[in-house]
C-alpha cells in the first residue's frame, strides 16, 4: 500500500478551531468535509520534501499525532503564505536537480526515490504542489497537510 500526501484548505478560523479541538480534524476532513480545496501529490511527497529541503510541507507547523491515520500538520494563512513564496522560488530544473543528488540506499533515502528519479511527471505532482499552496496563500487560507 502507498501512502499519499493530501492537502487541504481551510479559513483562518477553521484551522483555529481544529487547533483547539483536534476531533474535528477527521470530522471537516473525512466525515463532513468542510474543507475548501483538496489535493494530493500522491507519492512523490518524500522526494518532494527532501529535494525541496522542506519547503511547501509546513515542518514547523503544529502536528496532531491522533489525527487523520498518521496525524496531520495545521498550517496557519501566515505559514501557507510564507510556504507559497519559498515555492515560488524553486523552478522545475532546480527540483530536477536536486531530485537527481537525493541520496540512494540507506535509512535515509526517500520514499520511492527510485520510481520518481525516474519519471518527470514528478514535475507535475511539484506544480500542484506549488500552485495550491499560491492559490490558498492568495485567498488567505490555512491548511491541514496529511499522509494515508
Amino acid at each position: 500500500m502507498s501512502m499519499n500526501y493530501f492537502m487541504c484548505t481551510f479559513t483562518a478560523d477553521q484551522i483555529e478551531a481544529m487547533m483547539d479541538e483536534p476531533l474535528l480534524l477527521d470530522r471537516w476532513v473525512l466525515q463532513e468535509p468542510a474543507y475548501g480545496e483538496k489535493t494530493d501529490i500522491e507519492t512523490a511527497w518524500d522526494v518532494l520534501r527532501q529535494a525541496l529541503v522542506d519547503v511547501g510541507f509546513g515542518d514547523a507547523a503544529p502536528f496532531v499525532d491522533d489525527a487523520l491515520f498518521n496525524g496531520a500538520s495545521l498550517l496557519n494563512p501566515d505559514v501557507v503564505k510564507a510556504e507559497a513564496e519559498d515555492l515560488a522560488g524553486w523552478t522545475e530544473d532546480d527540483v530536477m536537480a536536486a531530485i537527481m543528488n537525493l541520496p540512494a540506499g540507506g535509512e535515509d533515502e526517500a520514499y520511492h526515490l527510485d520510481v520518481w528519479q525516474e519519471d518527470e511527471s514528478v514535475l507535475d505532482h511539484f506544480n500542484t504542489l506549488k500552485e495550491f499552496f499560491a492559490r490558498a496563500a492568495a485567498a488567505g487560507q490555512g491548511m491541514v497537510c496529511y499522509i494515508a
